[in-house]
């Protein structure tokens, strides 16, 4: 199991035999589960299409992240987090969701071998486990959206469960549409 913090620290060969995760907490991943959750029939987020073929990646937050550990451990393969992070540089909300995710992951899957990335995303988010609602304060890009007057999006994006579903890219048409959670 990986954490990449930021898209330049992915290594694309860990991408092989792997599922991965795409987490943008505030507010691309949050949108699009909310989008598909409530009917949209498909999304297609990337600027170019050579990238949505090579990362084929699922999505996950705060609002699915059970059903986003429960999606990678079905997989039966072993498990690439991506962070998106914020211009080219580490998010908060983006590793401590991430380490929510490997820590929820490793309880299911103890014989998970997490990275030294991993780890620290999981000791990242313990302070943040119970209320993640906490990176209002926390966080420089959710303090900058709260201060543009985007509370509201900040408590749905922050808030934990909300959705069992999880958007997977499907390559047969071309889009991120609603998986199974």
């Amino acid at each position: 199991m990986d954490v990449a913090v930021t898209p330049a620290a992915l290594e694309p060969e860990t991408l092989a035999g792997a599922s991965a995760l795409v987490i943008d907490v505030l507010r691309a991943s949050t949108t699009m589960i909310t989008a598909l959750a409530n009917g949209c029939a498909a999304i297609v987020p990337v600027a170019e299409l050579d990238e949505a073929h090579r990362r084929a990646v699922a999505i996950a937050a705060f609002v699915n992240l059970g059903a986003a550990a429960d999606w990678a451990v079905a997989q039966g393969r072993d498990v690439v987090v991506v962070c998106a992070g914020e211009l080219g540089r580490r998010s908060l909300e983006d590793e401590v969701c991430a380490g929510a995710l490997v820590t929820r992951l490793m309880a299911a899957v103890p014989a998970l071998k997490p990275t030294p990335a991993a780890e620290a995303a999981a000791v990242t988010a313990q302070p943040y486990l119970e209320d993640p609602a906490r990176l209002a304060a926390d966080a420089p890009h959710a303090r900058g959206l709260s201060a543009g007057g985007r509370g509201a999006d900040l408590a749905a994006c922050l808030t934990l469960d909300t959705h069992a579903l999880v958007p997977i890219y499907r390559p047969n048409v071309d889009k991120i549409v609603s998986g199974s959670g």
